[in-house]
């Protein structure tokens, strides 16, 4: 609850910087971020559009409007927002990596890969880059070098991020796809603790443990 009237507070707080000075973008951008916070997707998306009439330069708003968009569902659109904000930042490595996830989302498998390995070039240790490409490698069933490849990057996204589930639970199916059953199982068990709801996961293991 603290911290629901902790945003109410700070979206009033931006919309009083605003009646003050309507120009400002970087507190357009602020509300944006404290709307979207409280869940407000469609206000949100329109802070987000002011703070860039005012500034199309503004990189984290092209990304957090990328962010709202695909929340709404609006992949395309949500694109051309990432698109931006990594030729304005090409540094920006949580921008690649979701434009990575946007690009798989809509098949764009190839630009998805590149947009994981930007992710990667700019910050090699990057856990979530590391098992989004991880797992689309493993999805593409390119060969023997590509799995290989996935595995090794899905095994150093488990290390740098031992406590999320979907990477653990990736490296389990892929293990599985090799025959490593045992090491496959205790994947998707240790997924299974971390996140107990998780029917793709629950229903892997089952399959593994019928002999499916």
């Amino acid at each position: 609850m603290k911290a629901q009237g902790d945003l109410a507070e700070a979206v009033a707080s931006y919309r009083r910087a605003l009646e003050l000075n309507p120009e400002y973008a970087a507190a357009h951008y602020n509300l944006g971020n404290a709307l979207k916070a409280q869940g407000d997707l469609a206000e949100a998306v329109a802070s987000y559009r002011r703070a860039l009439e005012l500034n199309p330069e503004y990189a984290s708003a092209h990304y957090n409007l990328g962010i709202s968009l695909k929340a709404q569902g609006d992949l395309v659109e949500a694109v051309v927002h990432y698109r931006r904000a990594v030729e304005l930042d090409p540094e920006y490595v949580v921008a690649h990596n979701n434009l990575g996830i946007a690009l798989a989302a809509q098949k764009d498998l190839p630009g998805a890969e590149a947009a994981y390995r930007r992710a990667l070039e700019a910050k090699p240790n990057y856990a979530n880059a590391l098992g989004n490409l991880g797992d689309l490698l493993l999805r593409q069933r390119g060969g023997e070098e590509r799995l290989r490849e996935a595995e090794d990057l899905l095994r150093r996204a488990v290390a740098l991020a031992p406590k999320n589930p979907i990477h653990i639970a990736n490296l389990g199916f892929l293990l599985q796809t090799k025959g490593q059953l045992e090491e496959a199982e205790s994947f998707y068990r240790r997924a299974l603790e971390i996140r107990p709801n998780y029917p793709w996961c629950q229903r892997k293991l089952d399959a593994l443990l019928l002999g499916a």
